[in-house]
């Protein structure tokens, strides 16, 4: 790199600074190294924190690159039915490491005979609308009708949603979408779906 580093702290200042050119590019106090700016590039070097941990903004500064880490956030989300406003449960959490969501979520509510599907709606993060949706677990505690077998989860492109499935004996690998036919009044199931957000 051109130009000349200069360490530099004044008596009045907390702050150890590094300038480049006589700009300050970064400073080190009692929290740690702070950048102000650019990238800092480590060749052939493994960064161990001493306390265990990275932390990331809490407003996402998304990458272009594809090998770029930018975002880690770990928190909680209220999953909802389309058509269904009372619940005796919701319940839902997530983990969103760069690009890549997993979302787990339970719900229990009584349906009106109503519903013309199961749709799970208020993801966390916009599934990305990629050439195939994401396909995730549904697991029926109760209110599911026993000739509705083998249930699946699949995420909408484009949209904070996911559809709820099921496939009949008659209908082998064609898969229905759940309806008040296939649903009784008391309603519980546990879900998951890992999906690829739009950033």
């Amino acid at each position: 790199m051109a130009g000349i580093l200069k360490v530099d702290q004044v008596q009045s200042d907390s702050n150890l600074s590094f300038q480049v050119a006589g700009a300050n590019v970064a400073y080190m106090n009692s929290t740690g190294l702070q950048m102000t700016g650019g990238t800092l590039s480590l060749s052939g070097t493994t960064i161990i924190p001493a306390v265990g941990q990275i932390a990331f903004p809490a407003t996402q500064n998304a990458s272009a690159d594809a090998n770029t880490l930018d975002d880690y956030e770990e928190g909680t989300w209220t999953p909802t039915i389309a058509g269904i406003s009372s619940y005796s449960s919701q319940l839902g959490v997530y983990v969103k490491v760069g690009k890549f969501v997993h979302v787990y979520g339970l719900l229990e509510f009584t349906d009106s005979g109503s519903l013309t599907a199961l749709d799970i709606t208020n993801f966390p993060f916009t599934i990305a609308n990629n050439s195939f949706y994401p396909v995730g677990a549904l697991f029926p505690v109760t209110g599911f009708s026993s000739g509705a077998a083998a249930p699946v989860l699949q995420g909408t492109p484009n949209s904070t949603q996911a559809r709820g499935y099921y496939t009949t004996d008659s209908s082998g690998a064609n898969y229905n979408s759940y309806n008040s036919t296939a649903l009784a009044s008391g309603i519980n199931f546990e879900f998951s779906l890992s999906y690829i957000a739009t950033a």
